[in-house]
C-alpha cells in the first residue's frame, strides 16, 4: 500500500507513503497459504522381507486393500542352494557319527579285553603270583581305556544333538520354499504398483506403497510475516489453485513451533524464494474429495 501526494508550485514534489509490518497485518483479515494434500498416516511400503521371485500379484492399482490382505505371492530363489548346503553338513555329521559309533563298538572290545586282564592280574597279585608293577600297570590301562569309551560315548551324543539341531535347520529352511505371501500393513489404496510376474527382487525393494485416503491432511506453509497470527483451531477454506473453486473447509491441528527455510511444498529451486516458512497441518472438515498430492489454496481465518 503506497500513497502519493503533489503541490501545485513550480517544483512538484512526489512523497510515497509505505505502510509498516504492524499496519499491514492489522489490515489482513485472511491469510493465504500454500498446501499440499497428503495421507495422515503416510505411505506403506510394499515390499518383501527376503531376496525372492514374484509368483503371483493378486491386486492391481487403484484396488482397495484391508490390513492383513494378501497382496503377492513369491518364492525364495535362494533356497534350493540353502537346503543343499544344509543338508551337504548334516551328512557329514552323520558320516561322523557313523566313524565315532565304530569307534565305540572297536574300544569296547578293547576294554572289555584290559577289564579281564586286570581282574586276572589282581587276583594273581592278590595270591602273590604276579608283580606289583604289573598289576598296577594293567590297572592303569584299564582305567585309561574306560576314560577313552566315556570320551567317545560323550562326542557320539554332541554329534547327535548336532544332526538333531541341523534337520531342524533344514525343516526350517524348506519351509522357505514354499510360496509365502507380502501382506497388506495398513489400509487404503494400491499406487505406484511396478512388481510383475517372473520378476526377482531384493530384500525391502519397493513393489508398489499403499495409501490410506479416508485419513488425509493438508501440510501448508504459511509466510513468516504472519506466523504469529496461526494457531490451533482456526478454520481454513480450501480453494482449487487453478480454478478457484471452493472445495471445502476445515482446522489446523497443528502449527510448527519453528519456522522452516525452505518450503517442502515447492518442487523446483525457483518456485519459491528463500523467505522462513511457518509448517501447519489441516483437517477437512467438509466440502469434495481432495486428491493426494494436489495443491491447494488455503485461506486460514485469523480475525
Amino acid at each position: 500500500m503506497a500513497i502519493s501526494t503533489s503541490s501545485c508550485g513550480n517544483k512538484k514534489e512526489n512523497k510515497v507513503y509505505t505502510p509498516s509490518t504492524s499496519e499491514i497485518i492489522q489490515q489482513v483479515d485472511t491469510v493465504i497459504a500454500i498446501g499440499k494434500v497428503t495421507a495422515e498416516n503416510g505411505t506403506a511400503l510394499i515390499a518383501s522381507s527376503t531376496s525372492a521371485m514374484v509368483k503371483d500379484i493378486l491386486i492391481n492399482e487403484g484396488d482397495t486393500v484391508q490390513v492383513g490382505t494378501i497382496l503377492m505371492k513369491l518364492s525364495n530363489k535362494s533356497g534350493n542352494i540353502d537346503v543343499a548346503i544344509a543338508n551337504s553338513k548334516l551328512q557329514t555329521i552323520q558320516d561322523q557319527n557313523t566313524i565315532t559309533q565304530k569307534d565305540i563298538e572297536r574300544e569296547q572290545i578293547n576294554l572289555a579285553f584290559l577289564e579281564q586282564k586286570y581282574k586276572t592280574s589282581k587276583s594273581l597279585f592278590e595270591q602273590e603270583a604276579e608283580t606289583k608293577e604289573n598289576y598296577l600297570n594293567d590297572e592303569s590301562n584299564y582305567l585309561q581305556q574306560q576314560q577313552r569309551v566315556a570320551g567317545l560315548k560323550k562326542q557320539l551324543q554332541v554329534n547327535q544333538a548336532q544332526a538333531k539341531e541341523q534337520k531342524l535347520n533344514i525343516d526350517k529352511t524348506a519351509i522357505t520354499l514354499e510360496d509365502y505371501t507380502i501382506i497388506a500393513p495398513q489400509e487404503g489404496i494400491i499406487t505406484n504398483l511396478n512388481a510383475k510376474i517372473g520378476q526377482n527382487v531384493n530384500t525391502n525393494e519397493s513393489l508398489g506403497e499403499i495409501i490410506d485416503t479416508k485419513k488425509i491432511i493438508i501440510e501448508a506453509e504459511v509466510d513468516e510475516l504472519f506466523a504469529d497470527q496461526i494457531a490451533v483451531g482456526q478454520e481454513v477454506t480450501f480453494i482449487n489453485i487453478n480454478t478457484k473453486q471452493n472445495l471445502g473447509k476445515g482446522k489446523i491441528i497443528y502449527s510448527s513451533p519453528t519456522l522452516m527455510n525452505k518450503s517442502i511444498l515447492y518442487e523446483t529451486a525457483n518456485e519459491a524464494d528463500d523467505r522462513r516458512v511457518l509448517r501447519i497441518k489441516i483437517k477437512p472438515i467438509t466440502g469434495k474429495e481432495l486428491l493426494i498430492n494436489a495443491k491447494v489454496e488455503c485461506q486460514i481465518k485469523i480475525k
